[in-house]
């Protein structure tokens, strides 16, 4: 959890995850809990309903926090378990299409006269395939990606043969990288290759161990970020700026582009600098 301020006060005697904030005679913030937190198994912190702020002389006793508990001040949830990702439905593509004058804008940012059609193409499709994407598959988050994983370490019972039908699966909702890599020890294993057991566990493992390490993501900024590596690559083969203008140009195509797909980016034209990040994203695999 993370809070934008200054430090915290003691937590309250045995309430985990229940903290109060400042100096008494102050504010008492009640914490709610991130929006992607994928591997949280205990209860949530508390969280504010209609993110009321409460003003206390001093810490909350066991009955106090018990009677805001009752009169509705705040209330307690449970995040549950992480478990193995369900199949993803294959999402339906609209076909984008740019208006002359989207294109007689696209080709004023490419610096050219008018826009080729390729390049016309190549827009489109990236529009329409981040418009059918854009949501995220919300159950592909780490937590449930390595319980799947996990499954496929202990080679005994139905639960063994389910984990792996689910990772064979074409439709299976672990991500692109998971898949790929076990995906055809997977199919090994239901052919009944020899080693191909033992050979499905190791990858599992070791993909479990790299995940563990992996940086928390929001399932729906990641859709944005491919995205935003693909139009960096469509500025890259189309356009030819001088190396010191290269990055601004291409925000500035990549503006114009959340403009004419109606993709929210105030954020981007606040923060130029994450915007760069986002372009720099690695779409080459």
């Amino acid at each position: 959890m993370l809070l934008q301020h200054a430090e915290f006060g003691d937590t309250l005697a045995e309430t985990p995850h229940v903290r109060y904030w400042g100096k008494f005679g102050k504010h008492l913030l009640i914490m709610s809990s991130s929006q992607f937190d994928p591997e949280r198994t205990s209860p949530v912190p508390v969280q504010v309903r209609n993110s009321r702020i409460m003003h206390v002389k001093k810490p909350l006793d066991q009955d106090e926090l018990f009677r805001c508990r009752i009169e509705g001040q705040i209330t307690v949830t449970c995040m549950p378990r992480p478990n193995p990702p369900p199949p993803i439905t294959r999402p339906a593509i609209h076909a984008f299409h740019l208006s002359d004058s989207d294109k007689r804008d696209l080709a004023r940012n490419l610096a050219r006269e008018s826009l080729p059609l390729e390049t016309a193409e190549a827009i489109s499709t990236a529009i329409s395939a981040y418009k059918a994407t854009e949501a995220g598959a919300a159950d592909t988050t780490i937590g449930n990606t390595v319980a799947a994983l996990i499954e496929l370490t202990r080679p005994t019972g139905r639960g063994y043969k389910r984990a792996v039908r689910r990772v064979s699966d074409d439709s299976s909702g672990v991500d692109d990288t998971t898949l790929a890599a076990l995906q055809p020890l997977a199919k090994a294993v239901l052919a009944g290759k020899p080693e191909a057991t033992k050979l499905l566990s190791r990858a599992a493992r070791a993909r479990a161990a790299e995940l563990q390490n992996h940086e928390r993501v929001f399932p729906r900024t990641e859709s944005l970020r491919f995205f935003c590596g693909v139009l960096r690559e469509i500025f890259r083969n189309w356009a030819q700026p001088a190396p010191d203008e290269a990055w601004q140009r291409c925000g500035k195509f990549a503006l114009e582009v959340f403009t004419i797909a109606g993709v929210e980016h105030a954020d981007f034209i606040a923060h130029p600098e994450r915007l760069r990040k986002y372009l720099g994203t690695d779409v080459s695999a």
